[in-house]
């Protein structure tokens, strides 16, 4: 988002009643531009909640890297109500060895 100027639709996983509040999604990696929404209206979460961050680019498997020693993410199917592990997560000490 911070270099093609981006929407990124953004869900919780699992939706509650919770107020909406104004808040920005970052990620990870300590760059200023390291976002993925900015004065998005979402509901207010709690710690350990996840969200669900569609077509997400540099943030899916497709589009990632090792950048700043960050692991690779998981893939993973979702296909008629069922999960499939596609890909599992990298691990840095599989890099190491």
């Amino acid at each position: 988002p911070s270099i093609y100027s981006a929407y990124h639709h953004i869900l919780p996983v699992r939706a509650t009643s919770s107020q909406r509040i104004l808040t920005n999604i970052v990620g990870p990696v300590c760059e200023s531009g390291d976002f993925i929404a900015l004065d998005r209206e979402l509901e207010e979460l709690s710690i350990n909640s996840y969200l669900a961050v569609l077509s997400a680019g540099a943030y899916g498997f497709s589009m990632a890297s090792n950048y700043n020693m960050r692991s690779r993410p998981a893939q993973v199917i979702v296909y008629k109500g069922e999960v499939i592990l596609s890909t599992p997560r990298e691990s840095i000490f599989q890099k190491v060895m």
